[in-house]
């Protein structure tokens, strides 16, 4: 806010921004595309800005507290160390996978997703695909959950698996749940769960149709 008010004719450049406050161009580009899309601000050109609202840039000036300080400072914290334990799991993934040693041991059971709190009572849905597949989650509807998978540098592999709550695993009655959960990995056309191609007559382009 302050490097706009200063700014002349109230024009930005985004690369001033990112090497004045230290930032990344990203984090710059990500906040300028919120406030343009409220209206805020617009672009003049790729990387230039101009306030365009109708409330004054200066009125922002006396609404940093404190407190608003302090909090700011915590986020960017907390956001630096979430940055830096990404890279440190992604770096520690990448030199695990890269181990030749270790690809016998690649792989999980259905008894270790069942393990997983967060995947109790669930249908998991496993992919194997070539480089550059695509996967779209459409907006979810009360009817379905659709997801799409695009891909054209080979065939793609998916499984399915249902995972029993404690409640499932204890009723060795329920009916129901004997019907619908199987107690290791099957494919699509095995499962529930409802496919049919994205394009017609492409056998490695598929759209899996999940009923809520």
């Amino acid at each position: 806010m302050q490097l706009l008010n200063a700014a002349p004719e109230g024009v930005l450049d985004l690369n001033e921004v990112s090497r004045k406050l230290g930032a990344r161009k990203r984090r710059v580009y990500d906040i300028t595309s919120v406030l343009a899309g409220i209206h805020l601000l617009k672009k003049t050109s790729k990387n230039k800005i101009q306030w365009m609202s109708s409330t004054p840039l200066s009125s922002f000036g006396s609404q940093w507290s404190p407190k608003a300080k302090a909090e700011l400072l915590h986020l960017k914290s907390t956001e630096e160390a979430l940055d830096w334990l990404i890279k440190d799991c992604a770096q520690q993934l990448f030199a695990l996978t890269d181990l030749k040693d270790n690809a016998d041991s690649a792989y999980v059971t259905y008894e270790d997703i069942c393990q997983i709190d967060v995947f109790k009572d669930q249908t998991i849905i496993a992919i194997r695909a070539p480089e550059e597949t695509k996967l779209e989650v459409p907006t979810p509807t009360e009817e379905s959950i659709k997801i799409h998978l695009k891909g054209s540098r080979g065939p793609i592999h998916t499984l399915t698996c249902e995972t029993e709550g404690p409640g499932d695993a204890e009723d060795s009655t329920n009916t129901e749940s004997k019907l619908t959960k199987s107690d290791c990995f099957v494919s699509l056309e095995e499962s529930r769960i409802q496919t049919q191609p994205l394009v017609p007559d492409v056998s490695n382009t598929v759209a899996a149709v999940q009923s809520a």
